[in-house]
């Protein structure tokens, strides 16, 4: 929606249960390792993610990989299968009113550059809040 600064996110109480928030400081120093997010091993739903990058004078891209056990992501030839802004010296939040479902890990790199080119990491930390549930 343009313009709208908050959005609500209704989660089934079922799921309210089950959910599960982790923090992980996603900097990727070399630009050539991605973070695994501790999300099990079969998947899950993932609702929102807040992505920190106060600390930084440029614009970073969380890009996500969900990829079998620790299968091969190679930064900067891997199509990611989310990408996510965050401007600089700001905080984002995203949030995914059905939840996007994965089958596998979700792996994640923070980086200078959006889409799949691009390995250069930011200077300086960027965090990132993740709320899902792991089947």
């Amino acid at each position: 929606m343009a313009g709208a600064k908050d959005s609500v996110v209704t989660i089934p109480a079922a799921v309210a249960d089950t959910l599960v928030k982790f923090s992980q400081a996603v900097w990727d120093e070399d630009a050539d390792d991605t973070t695994t997010i501790d999300s099990g091993t079969s998947g899950g739903t993932l609702y929102a993610i807040e992505i920190d990058n106060s600390a930084n004078s440029v614009d970073v891209y969380l890009k996500g990989w969900f990829i079998a056990g620790v299968g091969t992501v190679n930064i900067g030839t891997t199509a990611p299968n989310l990408v996510l802004k965050c401007a600089s010296g700001t905080k984002t939040q995203y949030t995914f009113s059905n939840g996007v479902k994965y089958t596998l890990q979700f792996r994640v790199a923070v980086l200078t550059t959006g889409g799949t080119a691009g390995t250069t990491a930011p200077d300086s930390t960027v965090y990132a809040n993740f709320l899902f549930t792991a089947d």
